[in-house]
């Protein structure tokens, strides 16, 4: 992503939304650490949820895609959803 805010992933935005939290209940064992606002190297806009995968975390196709639902909403921006683990 093109922007001037560059976050710990070493994805870089417009901006970086740290408050964000799904409308649902999130998915146990994440927690969402940011989301990066921004444009990709078409200047098209693109969002990137950032998650914190624990150890109970499930990285299944329905965990990650209750979350991706979550923040797309009536978007028309495109939404990404990454999950780090953490220890």
């Amino acid at each position: 992503m093109i922007g001037s805010s560059e976050t710990a992933t070493g994805l870089s935005g417009a901006r970086t939304l740290s408050d964000w939290t799904p409308d649902g209940k999130l998915p146990p064992g994440f927690d969402v650490r940011e989301v990066v606002v921004g444009r990709d190297d078409a200047q098209l806009a693109l969002e990137v949820v950032v998650l914190d995968a624990g150890p109970a975390a499930s990285m299944s196709r329905e965990a990650l895609g209750a979350v991706h639902a979550a923040r797309l909403g009536k978007r028309v921006t495109p939404v990404v959803v990454l999950a780090e683990v953490v220890p």
